[in-house]
């Protein structure tokens, strides 16, 4: 999958290192919730990080990769995407990476409430989001990186 293929593999604290998360998702409601409109996430087993995804009626999408400690680290992707049987294609216009940022595309499945994306690294699996950000909460935008997290806003892609 992909914040950079979508940098969530760069989030390696949130995944095994095969790329799949066996986590079960973010353990939130298990209802047989809509896929678009509904704000999906995959919580890391300690807790300690999330991807979080939302497929909106309009076409767009934002995508997150979030890093929980004393401030919340936080790499976002929005674009557009489109759904052809089960690929979901996603199109990134903003991201606070820097660089190019290409279409990637995932097969998807949903199904008993749990949204399942799948690429070349493995699967992640997603629930309805259980949680909330805080509005008292420290939010530092930015990028992960081999050697941690660095600090930057969202801007356009340059592909």
């Amino acid at each position: 999958m992909k914040i950079d293929a979508i940098a969530l593999i760069a989030l390696a604290a949130c995944s095994p290192a095969d790329g799949s998360n066996t986590a079960g998702g973010g353990g939130g409601a298990t209802s047989n919730a809509p896929l678009v409109g509904t704000d999906w996430e995959s919580v890391s087993t300690d807790g300690t990080s999330a991807l979080d995804i939302e497929l909106n009626a309009d076409g767009t999408f934002l995508l997150q990769a979030f890093s929980v400690g004393t401030v919340i680290d936080d790499e976002a992707q929005n674009g557009m995407y489109s759904i052809s049987g089960s690929t979901i294609t996603f199109v990134p216009t903003e991201w606070t990476c820097t660089g190019s940022d290409p279409a990637f595309a995932e097969t998807l499945l949903l199904s008993g409430g749990v949204l399942t994306l799948t690429d070349s690294t493995g699967s992640t699996t997603f629930s309805p989001a259980a949680s909330q950000v805080s509005a008292n909460a420290s939010v530092t935008f930015g990028c992960f990186t081999s050697t941690g997290f660095s600090a930057s806003p969202l801007v356009p892609v340059m592909n």
